[in-house]
């Protein structure tokens, strides 16, 4: 056997799912049909299953060898075991613009600050500990704390309508009827757009 392709996964016998604790508060407004909505949100996961690579060579001067593996004879020894977290603060501010002259807006904007201390993919795998967490300081988690790859720090989302001025009780064909009136009227346009950094 290879120890430079033999490699193992275990999970800890008390594996569980995490615990997700979610709060918010919002405050609503309306004032000549228009609209404005301003919220925190606001979660915190605690015990996020993750995966670490017990069998990596502590960090130092030396080059690197296999025989600095706590178990030379392997090359990856991967364990899943609950102990990561998340922490999501976000404010949110959204205006509506009421409907006039066929005519729809609406406005949000979301602050929005993700603390984590483990990596996540939202592909299906298991979320593992940052490089600087291995080499054996995989359990020193105060030190790899950083802001999520996945949730943008802010975001602007326009969403917008218009009815086009065509058919009956339009400002053109308003006269329209028949085929005419089914194929010229009755159209609207609809369109998001967003900005995220």
């Amino acid at each position: 056997l290879n120890p430079q392709t033999l490699s193992f996964t275990d999970a800890s016998p008390n594996l569980r799912n995490a615990m997700v604790q979610e709060y918010s508060l919002t405050v609503e407004q309306e004032w000549r049909g228009w609209g404005a909505r301003a919220s925190y949100i606001g979660s915190f996961q605690t015990e996020i299953p993750y995966s670490v690579n017990v069998n990596e060579a502590p960090p130092g001067n030396q080059p690197f060898s296999q025989n600095r593996r706590p178990v030379p004879a392997v090359f990856n020894i991967n364990l899943v075991e609950n102990g990561g977290f998340t922490r999501n603060n976000g404010f949110q501010f959204e205006v509506k613009r009421p409907t006039s002259h066929g005519f729809f807006l609406s406005a949000a904007y979301t602050y929005m600050k993700n603390i984590t201390d483990v990596n996540a993919d939202f592909g299906g795998n298991t979320p593992g500990v940052p490089i600087v967490g291995t080499g054996g300081n995989y359990q020193m988690d105060q030190r790899f704390k950083s802001n999520t790859n996945f949730t943008p720090r802010q975001q602007l989302i326009l969403t917008y309508s218009y009815d086009l001025p065509f058919g009956q009780g339009k400002a053109f064909l308003n006269q329209a009827k028949g085929v005419v009136n089914a194929i010229a009227g009755g159209w609207r346009v609809v369109g998001v757009t967003e900005f995220q950094s």
